[in-house]
């Protein structure tokens, strides 16, 4: 039985996200891509389609001390935070951390990744084929108070989903939170991304490892540019993209409901 996209699967199950649309009093989308989905593919009325954001809490995501031991490495210290299953890119951003220290040659950093998933033991393999070892670590899950200490402690953090028909209208909470810290990011170009981050990351041409340690690179030399970007990005976040602002759209659509 066929199941890919023009499958029998496929189109049953667009019939029924339209016959969903077509019944419901309001839809919620997590970005403006999916909104103009549910507008496209449901016919949906764009006031009965809320767009609800994920964002940081600011309780919960803040600036705290630099971890001491990262800061005596004396090295440009970067940050991956996030889920490590196949689609989050976290194998490209190995092969860039290869580029980097081998290819560009520079070996002055150190990369802190946080969290774990279903690859997470292939990445370390990964990591350890490439050579890598000394300058990586994986901490695995950690509480709240480590993962925000290692992000306040970071030069640069790292967002290497690739381009593919999901991560392209998808949007990152890991990306606020490393705005929410203060930091720069480097991202491949992907649409949401650039509509999250603006000027708080700068932005790689998808799927290109070698540009993606290239860019690394640039911001380890670019200290005013990193505060710069940093400042920027925590702006934005505490004016716009904190759970404080973006939830309010929730209440305005529970609020059509009644």
């Amino acid at each position: 039985m066929k199941q890919g996209e023009g499958g029998i699967i496929y189109t049953m199950l667009l019939a029924c996200e339209k016959l969903s649309l077509c019944i419901a009093h309001i839809a919620i989308a997590t970005n403006e891509s999916y909104k103009e989905i549910q507008i496209q593919r449901g016919k949906m009325d764009k006031d009965k389609v809320f767009v609800v954001r994920n964002g940081p809490d600011l309780r919960r995501v803040k600036v705290v001390p630099r971890d001491p031991n990262l800061l005596a490495m004396g090295k440009s210290i970067l940050c991956y935070v996030g889920t490590m299953n196949p689609q989050d890119g976290v194998d490209y951003m190995l092969r860039a951390l290869q580029h980097l220290a081998f290819t560009l040659d520079r070996k002055d950093f150190y990369c802190v990744v946080i969290g774990t998933g279903d690859a997470f033991e292939h990445l370390q393999t990964m990591t350890e084929t490439f050579g890598l070892k000394d300058y990586i670590w994986f901490t695995g899950f950690i509480s709240d108070e480590e993962l925000v200490r290692y992000l306040s402690t970071a030069d640069i953090c790292l967002d290497p989903n690739p381009s593919n028909p999901l991560n392209d209208v998808s949007t990152w909470i890991k990306v606020m939170e490393y705005m929410a810290v203060g930091k720069p990011t480097v991202s491949f170009d992907l649409k949401e991304t650039r509509v999250t981050a603006q000027e708080a990351a700068v932005y790689v041409t998808p799927n290109d490892e070698l540009s993606f340690a290239q860019q690394i690179a640039f911001l380890m030399d670019q200290p005013d540019l990193r505060q710069k970007m940093g400042e920027l990005g925590k702006r934005r976040v505490n004016r716009e993209l904190a759970w404080n602002f973006v939830s309010q759209n929730l209440l305005r659509a529970y609020a059509r409901l009644s």
